[in-house]
């Protein structure tokens, strides 16, 4: 009699897979069969894998490095196995990274630059920036080849917002003592074939130049190429060719990179609605066509360094990964990539994400592809002096050392400066205020911790402006009346202030609760016959007045305006527009106090600053400062990329960069900025939320713990919505 099996009530045959075969197949797969592998059941995916020979296949594809602060361990990713390692490299600790290539960083820390190997911790010192050098700081750098060649040439070109006029390039060679800067006209040229130029100005982008057959490529914010060529000495040319790249929309991010022998662009538009790729015709006339399939090819890019990359159809171990645009951006922890095959962004999930724009996906802004390399050099060729440098031969047991050195746990956190936490006063916790609809008769409010939102019709708020805010407590003015007043959007209790006078305010605070003898409400801008240049004036008054008052401030300085506001400890403190720290006294007479405090210091190479903030946080004055590294000039958006935050220290009375927030999470509008704690809420502690100045549906969150951005656009639906701010209330 035949033994038949019931497959219905017998456990599956593929659950009784042995571990350690599992961890064999497991080892050898790579990529889109990883992800297939992990999806069959949770077994399957919980089976350990073992790393044999991780640093052959290592070797063989690009990994983004990414380091943040004061931590000296970096994550490595390394997208053929979807995962990320440790690697500790303190010698990177307070650095920035510019470019990355055959297996060398190039990095900066103040006026000195040196070329970094991750995996064998070998360095290059440049000579110093010079004068000239380190005063443009250069923040667009790339070099031609392996620094230890006695052909490699470091170029750098400043970001153009600087000064519009002229150009600004440096440059050195392997076995120069000292940078080479020169100056040109920044305009183009109307042919190629005549001297003539036309008044059009070369604005670079937020991307790296790129070394093509011979000369340095840069591409401008509207896809026109800036050629600089110094094969000889003394004889050194920047071109701006006319040809402008198809792809001109203003909201775009643009990178270079040498494809199959080509020179290609690729263009990212708004939060990724579409990603082109074009290669440039190098016949004259020059021309960009468009590349509709990256065939057996795959594309890495970032801020700081782009590769390229065949891979072969025969090549199992890459199957999956090739035709498409690996970005620094995750999606629940996995890499983000774009497909010309199905124009989406996907990542290796198990539950097969797709996505057709960037939004809620992290960014590491700072990450950088690098292709690891274990080659070991000697003294001579480690001496950038040294024109001629002596070879040396190979260590085998550098692969070996490397593969002790990476750790797939997370390590132990450095320490560094926390933001103390005060036991929250109030349960109510900041929400997104929208004002949108015809004439702003529709409020939604938007819980950014839990994602949801709720819209309401407030007639009190219809045709108004949020100003600020304190304790629950909105200032409130009229669009189109002279009607101001305190409302609490909790309790819709409403308390009237004077008629609105004619004043042009930059900012407002409401010093103190409404039921405080001492509480002021003041604006601080011009009155409408007041001129720009001056210093500007403050109007205010205290609930029950039944006018206000206005103060001129400062005349003697031109063009310092009041632009932020706070109170901290019972006194107003403000910031001037160039950053310097004031005391505003409103009695028993109105001054003004200079305190003698510097601005917060830039430390971000070629970043700009696009915006500061003053709030009181958990007890302490706070700064933020926000950095764009030039990619908000056209101004139709912030291009926040990256956030430094500080606080005073009363003792000292400078401004003490803080690390890290702990369980605080800080919230940034146009008018209103606050904070809150963690864990009396349901908000992600350690991060930075910042609402887009221009375009009120957008959203940054920025990730204090390692340095990532991601951007949102919550409520993006809204019709006509005018404007948005952070405000405390209870719902």
């Amino acid at each position: 009699m035949e033994k038949t099996c019931d497959m219905k009530n017998s456990e599956p045959l593929w659950n009784n897979v042995p571990g350690d075969i599992l961890s064999l197949i497991k080892s050898r797969l790579f990529a889109k069969d990883l992800v297939c592998f992990n999806s069959v059941c949770k077994t399957w995916r919980s089976s350990p894998v073992f790393r044999r020979n991780y640093a052959t296949e290592l070797i063989k594809y690009p990994s983004l490095i990414h380091f943040h602060g004061e931590n000296p361990s970096c994550n490595v990713y390394n997208p053929v196995y979807d995962n990320t390692f440790v690697l500790d490299i303190p010698e990177l600790v307070g650095t920035q990274i510019l470019f990355s290539k055959h297996g060398w960083l190039l990095a900066s820390r103040e006026a000195e630059m040196f070329f970094f190997q991750p995996c064998t911790k070998q360095r290059i010192n440049l000579p110093d920036l010079n004068e000239t050098a380190n005063k443009y700081s250069f923040n667009r750098m790339c070099f031609s080849c392996a620094p230890t060649s006695p052909d490699c040439m470091v170029f750098g070109i400043v970001d153009t917002w600087t000064d519009e006029k002229e150009v600004y390039i440096s440059f050195i060679r392997r076995g120069d003592d000292s940078w080479t800067s020169l100056t040109f006209p920044n305009k183009k040229r109307l042919s190629h074939t005549t001297p003539a130029y036309c008044k059009t100005t070369f604005l670079t982008s937020y991307n790296h130049p790129v070394f093509f057959r011979g000369a340095f490529y840069c591409l401008s914010e509207d896809g026109c190429l800036g050629v600089f060529d110094s094969t000889k000495r003394g004889d050194a040319r920047w071109i701006i060719l006319h040809r402008r790249n198809p792809c001109t929309d203003p909201d775009i991010e643009n990178f270079l990179v040498e494809y199959n022998g080509e020179l290609v662009s690729v263009f990212v538009g708004y939060m990724g609605e579409y990603v082109r790729v074009y290669k440039l015709n190098n016949w004259i006339p020059r021309s960009w066509k468009e590349v509709e399939s990256l065939e057996d090819w795959m594309i890495f890019i970032s801020h700081t360094s782009s590769i390229s990359l065949s891979s072969p159809s025969h090549s199992s171990q890459v199957h999956g990964m090739e035709n498409k645009i690996y970005f620094p951006k995750f999606h629940g922890g996995h890499s983000v990539f774009f497909s010309l095959s199905t124009c989406q962004f996907h990542s290796f999930q198990e539950d097969g994400y797709t996505a057709e724009d960037l939004e809620n996906m992290k960014e590491y802004v700072n990450g950088t592809w690098f292709q690891p390399s274990f080659q070991l050099f000697s003294y001579d060729e480690l001496d950038w002096l040294s024109a001629n440098p002596v070879t040396y031969d190979q260590d085998q047991n550098t692969e070996d050392s490397f593969i002790r050195s990476l750790s797939f746990k997370t390590t132990a956190r450095h320490q560094v400066p926390v933001l103390n936490r005060q036991e929250a006063a109030v349960s109510a916790h900041p929400w997104l205020v929208l004002l949108h609809g015809e004439n702003d008769e529709m409020q939604t409010f938007f819980d950014v911790s839990k994602g949801c939102s709720y819209t309401r019709k407030i007639d009190e708020l219809r045709g108004m402006s949020i100003c600020c805010y304190r304790e629950e407590w909105l200032v409130i003015l009229s669009n189109k009346t002279s009607d101001c007043f305190l409302l609490n959007p909790t309790s819709m209790e409403r308390i009237l202030l004077p008629q609105w006078d004619s004043f042009h305010y930059d900012v407002c605070i409401l010093t103190l609760s409404p039921d405080d003898p001492d509480c002021l409400v003041s604006f601080f801008g011009r009155r409408s016959d007041e001129a720009e240049e001056y210093g500007g004036s403050i109007m205010f008054c205290k609930v029950g007045d039944d006018k206000w008052t206005i103060e001129a401030l400062s005349k003697e300085e031109e063009n310092r305006r009041v632009l932020k506001v706070t109170s901290h400890n019972g006194k107003i403190y403000a910031f001037k527009n160039d950053s310097r720290l004031v005391i505003i006294e409103m009695k028993p007479s109105f001054r003004i106090i200079d305190v003698g405090v510097e601005p917060p210091i830039n430390r971000i190479r070629g970043a700009r600053v696009c915006d500061e903030s003053l709030l009181e946080s958990q007890g302490e004055l706070v700064c933020l400062t926000m950095y764009d590294h030039g990619k908000s000039r056209r101004e139709k958006h912030m291009g926040v990329q990256s956030i430094s935050v500080f606080k005073m220290n009363f003792e000292t009375m400078m401004w003490e960069e803080i690390k890290k927030l702990g369980d605080v999470t800080i919230f940034d509008s146009r008018f209103c900025s606050s904070s809150c704690c963690a864990t009396e809420s349901t908000f992600q502690g350690n991060t930075i939320y910042v609402l887009d100045r221009l375009h009120p549906t957008k959203l940054w969150s920025y990730d204090m713990e390692d340095g990532s951005l991601t951007v949102s656009l919550p409520c993006k639906d809204l019709e006509n919505c005018s404007g948005g701010e952070f405000v405390m209330c209870r719902y």
